[in-house]
């Protein structure tokens, strides 16, 4: 079984169809921030804390982002989740 279980995740606030879209934007973002970072900077961390490249090396973007979810370091925001699944935006607190 997975670990944290969608339940865990949702907390019953969100439904799974918003864990997702979360879980892939929170993805994207770290993978696109982590690929901007230099290779050999290991303990560099992205500029809102959020990850760092040696994290990403370890595991792959959607398990951080899910952990991340999951510990409350990336914080769902449903008004602006909402808007960012219309608009194209992320949505999720502390991902710019």
């Amino acid at each position: 079984m997975v670990k944290p279980s969608i339940d865990e995740l949702t907390n019953g606030k969100f439904n799974r169809y918003i864990l997702v879209i979360a879980a892939a934007k929170s993805a994207r973002y770290i993978t696109n921030v982590t690929g901007a970072m230099d290779a050999d900077d290991l303990d560099r961390v992205s500029d809102n804390g959020i990850v760092s490249k040696k994290e990403s090396l370890e595991d792959k973007s959607v398990k951080i982002a899910i952990n991340k979810l999951y510990s409350g370091d990336i914080k769902l925001d449903e008004e602006t989740l909402d808007r960012a699944l219309h608009a194209g935006l992320n949505g999720i607190e502390g991902i710019n």
